[in-house]
């Protein structure tokens, strides 16, 4: 199967990613590979911010992120669908959402996970589950896209608000400055100043806290300053187990997933 980006985050509203996958979408860029970020809605629900703003928002941030693709489907915020053929808005979204895994052919899909406070990270959970179940069978493709069908070669899901356990976590201790700028770049979502709108729990200097303490106490799982972490629904496979204990030391975990 030919594949096009490296990797490429799904993410409810504008800021989704670079608060949750921001470090390893960096690291992949510094090491040449072509990476995206694909927006599902317009994010116009939120108490700040106007869409003319968060658009530009999007802009500065795909520059700090050194993405190679973003785009937003501008599906309706707060009606994200699981992608089922319940009515006619469902499909629609499932099939744009096919559309653009053919065209674009990430290697490595980053996706909300399933269990979520907010109704729209459920269900775009839901909805990458179903559109990658539809962008393998050849012959909905044809009929419905025209375009070649498509596999990613791993899904990764990412946890937000929740605490659920991860089974993969990967360093991003070098790249989180970067991080941490371009998540300032949604200035009307995190941003404290006074002038901005409405004081949400995004903006609150306790939240700022809470994203770092999460990012450490990942990072600590695997003997680093942060980590970013991931559930594979799959099982990953180590082909060279003393290579990759040369090349991924985590002796220095502080934290542990379990008794041990």
């Amino acid at each position: 199967m030919n594949y096009g980006l490296t990797y490429l985050a799904i993410e409810a509203h504008p800021d989704d990613a670079a608060l949750n996958v921001g470090g390893t979408l960096i690291k992949g860029a510094e090491r040449g590979y072509e990476t995206g970020i694909l927006t599902l809605t317009d994010g116009t629900l939120a108490s700040r911010g106007d869409p003319k703003t968060r658009l530009a928002e999007c802009e500065a941030a795909r520059q700090a992120l050194d993405l190679s693709y973003w785009e937003s489907l501008n599906f309706p915020d707060g009606e994200i669908t699981d992608g089922s053929n319940a009515n006619e808005a469902s499909r629609a979204q499932a099939i744009a959402l096919v559309r653009k895994f053919c065209e674009h052919r990430p290697e490595i899909i980053l996706a909300p996970h399933w269990i979520e406070m907010h109704r729209d990270h459920v269900a775009a959970s839901r909805l990458v589950r179903e559109a990658l179940q539809l962008a393998g069978l050849k012959t909905w493709v044809k009929n419905h896209i025209g375009l070649e069908p498509y596999q990613p070669r791993q899904v990764l899901y990412y946890p937000f608000r929740i605490s659920v356990p991860v089974n993969v976590v990967t360093d991003v201790s070098k790249v989180y400055d970067r991080k941490l700028a371009a998540i300032n770049c949604y200035a009307s979502q995190v941003g404290a100043e006074s002038g901005l709108g409405a004081q949400v729990r995004m903006a609150s200097p306790l939240n700022r806290e809470w994203l770092r303490a999460r990012d450490v106490a990942f990072g600590a799982q695997i003997g680093v300053q942060f980590g970013e972490g991931f559930i594979s629904p799959n099982m990953l496979s180590i082909d060279d187990f003393a290579e990759h204990a040369r090349t991924h030391d985590t002796r220095g975990a502080l934290a542990f997933p379990e008794a041990r």
